[in-house]
């Protein structure tokens, strides 16, 4: 799986490239995208190459990591709750 994502991640080359459609779903479903997309944009001063502009996309990174803490936050909650209840990680019968 980390090939796939490398390749659709913008790792390999600006993912405008992939396509409007395309470039969106993969920015929605991997954040790395957007962090390299606004590093590639600055650190060539080419805005012309990114999705969308450096400002907006560290707008949408910080909305993510709110989300992903606060889900990440009530994971561990149900996680702790089910470790009290079975005395184990798994709820997996063995």
């Amino acid at each position: 799986m980390q090939q796939p994502m490398l390749f659709l991640g913008g790792f390999y080359f600006p993912v405008k490239q992939l396509g409007a459609i395309v470039a969106g779903a993969t920015a929605a479903l991997i954040p790395v995208t957007l962090g390299l997309d606004a590093l590639r944009q600055i650190m060539f001063s080419a805005p012309s190459i990114g999705l969308l502009s450096p400002e907006v996309e560290l707008m949408i990174l910080s909305v993510m990591s709110v989300i992903f803490v606060t889900a990440s936050v009530f994971a561990v909650a149900k996680l702790e709750d089910l470790g009290r209840k079975y005395g184990k990680l798994t709820v997996k019968e063995q």
